[in-house]
């Protein structure tokens, strides 16, 4: 059988209750997050470091070099919140 996707009407898809994605870190919410590519979050990590406090920027350099990683790889159009599913043997 093939996968059945249905979209919570609660969260409307977005996989978190309304009060988390009231938080955001460097303009975003987790949700938007989940939704970049590698590629657009590599860069959104590398940019958002230089507004960032000393700690966070290095969490985000961090970051940015794990997903660069992949990016480097070929696979940059994948996005950060795909489920593993959806991927090729």
């Amino acid at each position: 059988l093939s996968d059945l996707f249905v979209t919570c009407p609660e969260c409307e898809g977005r996989r978190y209750q309304p009060h988390a994605l009231k938080i955001r870190l460097a303009g975003k919410t987790i949700h938007d997050v989940l939704e970049m590519t590698l590629d657009e979050a590599v860069a959104w990590c590398r940019a958002s470091s230089g507004d960032a406090s000393k700690a966070q920027a290095k969490r985000f350099h961090s970051v940015a070099d794990a997903l660069a990683v992949l990016s480097e790889a070929g696979l940059g159009y994948l996005r950060v919140g795909q489920p593993l599913n959806t991927l090729s043997g």
